[in-house]
């Protein structure tokens, strides 16, 4: 990600080799699913205000979690975690 520094960018990358390497031994299907395309599936339209009033439109009993400008990073992942339970 742009600004990040050669210390974080190799940390996440490790974290993710990681991740995929316990998904692998248990045999686990792993799909990478673009932004776009979990975006585009769930109706989500302009950027993160966008995320926050889809989510709060998937999950209505919990539109207080996603009542805030800093939580579109919790309503993204609400919506990934919709898209991948609706597959």
């Amino acid at each position: 990600m742009p600004g990040q520094g050669v210390t974080s960018v190799f940390s996440f990358g490790r974290s993710v080799g990681l991740i995929e390497g316990i998904l692998a031994a248990y045999e686990l299907p792993v799909s990478i699913v673009t932004p776009q395309a979990w975006q585009k599936a769930a109706g989500v339209r302009g950027g993160k205000d966008g995320s926050r009033m889809r989510a709060c439109e998937l999950f209505p009993n919990y539109a207080g979690l996603f009542a805030l400008k800093k939580h579109d990073g919790r309503a993204d992942a609400a919506i990934m975690a919709w898209y991948a339970a609706t597959r």
